[in-house]
């Protein structure tokens, strides 16, 4: 008798949470606007968004990858 455990960790899960982070860190950053050195802001929003927008991607990439492996079978994709 032999028993087989599979564990699987969907990273995607932290991809889009760090999507939802950095679009609260933007929106809290786009308040200091009117505050102070606006090149500061700026270049700290750009950050924001851009990581956002790369950590969507990466969400969406790897649940697209996870569900064609599932539907298929297999939980590695194929080299």
């Amino acid at each position: 008798m032999s028993v087989k455990l599979v564990i699987r960790s969907y990273y995607s899960l932290q991809h889009i949470k760090s999507a939802a982070l950095f679009s609260l860190l933007s929106a809290e950053n786009q308040k200091l606007y009117d505050a102070g050195d606006f090149s500061e802001v700026h270049n700290k929003n750009n950050a924001y968004v851009t990581g956002c927008i790369f950590s969507s991607v990466a969400f969406l990439d790897g649940t697209i990858c996870r569900n064609n492996c599932e539907r298929k079978g297999s939980y590695m994709p194929a080299a």
